[in-house]
């Protein structure tokens, strides 16, 4: 990533690349490991569908028990899990995509992505459909794991991408560019929709056996409205 300094930032977009107020907000770490949480990572405990089904379709990535004390910031009191999915094996993974969550069936359906006509990526750099489930846990973030000034950030940033923190949930996004999204809004109800989970890329497999989660260097930043139960995916990079 280049390396860019908080003046830089302030002329080019609309987000702080750091800020000691980051800190507030509390944030967690997706790990591997079992805890008294069902957090998974893929799996089918939802289904991720597109009528379309451009290149095998979206994909389930995780599943967060919203049980969870880590999670009782969130306010989908419809859910008893929240499922995060979105395109991975296709040019679609770098648009915008938004999705209903509808939990009577345990289905996420795609309302609309910003790709029309995706192409799909080479079979051998795609990964698998359904992503073999793994138990994992959620940690509190360390605190140079807090974007609070630059030192911290770039810290933060190496774990996000080729690195052992790449799921972050909750807390402030770690954006890849300070140019950020300025219309977060659900398209339903016109409320501000509430940062989720952010995810980057690994360098080691950890979360897929013998290959590391790489959609090359994109991030993907997801956005929920409780009220509606829409899921929206913002990329980057």
């Amino acid at each position: 990533m280049e390396r860019r300094t908080e003046e830089e930032a302030g002329r080019r977009g609309r987000t702080k690349m750091w800020d000691p107020a980051y800190a507030a907000d509390k944030g967690f770490i997706v790990e591997v490991g079992e805890s008294e949480y069902l957090h998974y990572f893929g799996g089918t405990r939802w289904r991720a569908v597109d009528d379309d089904n451009a290149c095998g379709g979206p994909t389930l990535i995780l599943t967060l028990d919203l049980a969870d004390e880590y999670l009782a910031s969130l306010t989908a009191s419809r859910l008893s899990s929240l499922p995060i999915c979105a395109y991975l094996n296709s040019s679609a993974s770098g648009s915008q995509q938004l999705y209903r969550i509808v939990p009577e069936d345990d289905r996420v359906s795609l309302v609309s992505r910003a790709e029309t006509h995706p192409v799909c990526f080479d079979e051998d750099t795609m990964l698998p459909n359904p992503l073999p489930e793994k138990r994992v846990r959620l940690r509190e973030m360390l605190s140079d794991e807090y974007p609070v000034d630059e030192e911290t950030f770039y810290k933060a940033f190496d774990k996000y991408c080729r690195g052992t923190a790449f799921i972050r949930v909750l807390g402030q996004p770690l954006w890849d560019s300070p140019e950020s999204p300025d219309d977060l809004t659900c398209p339903q109800c016109q409320q501000v929709m509430e940062y989720v989970v952010g995810i980057g890329y690994e360098r080691r497999p950890n979360f897929i056996d013998a290959r590391p989660f790489f959609i090359g260097e994109t991030f993907l930043y997801f956005f929920l409205c409780s009220r509606c139960l829409l899921l929206q995916v913002r990329p980057q990079g």
